[in-house]
């Protein structure tokens, strides 16, 4: 590879989005990551919070370690589209690879359950600048993966798959408030049909196999947001927890 080709390859670009600072670039590589927030810091995460003090790293409760992270979400305070108070992080996994992601999670006691749809995790996509896209023209797409959770269920969505919401909370795992439950998701990053999806809760597969469909909308991907991110009908004051937030090449890897 020339120099000049090295340096394009590995150019960063950033771009302002209705979801904040985005990067936008081709030439990454797969780097494990772990985030336990052990130096009692949200360390390397981008903060989407409608007012400060919402994202709060805590020691009480945590899943391991001494600390983990605290989200709060308030009835009509927004972030950039929506009602939502999430973290991001932007090392995008590239297009092709098999990545493990995995985190621990815990809805606080006295959860607020309007029976409406609240995002725990999620990959969004973002316009491909190689492409001659940008956030000027891009749609505003549902995330083409998230872990949801509605009505005491913990669900997968996989929006090019075809399969209905409905069916996926069908086959969802129930979780109580109080307790923390352990999230992995398998993903192949393909804009074909050999993309795939597979996910557990607590060892619990959240479909009974795994979904082969694209799971980005084009080569730069997507990056990961945890958080908590709802229907803007949704009523009421709610905090998650998060602790132990792993990507790797292996489930054991990513398990707390």
């Amino acid at each position: 590879m020339s120099k000049a080709a090295s340096i394009f390859s590995l150019i960063l670009l950033f771009t302002v989005s209705s979801c904040g600072l985005v990067p936008l670039y081709y030439g990454n590589t797969f780097q494990p990551f772990v985030s336990d927030f052990e130096d009692g810091t949200t360390g390397v995460w981008g903060l989407e919070q409608g007012r400060p003090g919402l994202i709060a790293v805590v020691t009480n409760p945590v899943r391991t370690g001494t600390y983990a992270v605290k989200f709060t979400i308030l009835p009509g305070v927004t972030w950039g589209s929506g009602n939502r108070t999430e973290m991001k992080y932007f090392n995008i996994d590239p297009y092709g690879e098999e990545v493990y992601y995995g985190w621990s999670c815990m809805l606080a006691p006295g959860y607020t359950d309007n029976g409406l749809w609240q995002i725990i995790g999620q990959w969004h996509d973002q316009p491909d600048p190689f492409a001659d896209e940008s956030w000027s023209s891009f749609p505003k797409n549902s995330p083409p993966l998230s872990i949801n959770y509605t009505s005491n269920r913990v669900y997968l969505v996989v929006i090019h798959s075809g399969i209905k919401n409905k069916t996926m909370w069908e086959y969802g795992v129930p979780v109580g408030y109080g307790q923390w439950f352990d999230v992995a998701v398998h993903v192949k990053w393909s804009m074909l049909s050999d993309g795939f999806v597979e996910a557990w809760i607590n060892g619990t597969n959240l479909y009974p196999e795994r979904i082969y469909c694209p799971t980005v909308v084009n080569r730069i991907g997507n990056y990961l947001k945890i958080g908590l991110y709802r229907d803007e009908n949704a009523q009421g004051s709610n905090v998650v927890y998060y602790d132990n937030v792993k990507i790797g090449k292996t489930l054991t890897e990513v398990q707390p």
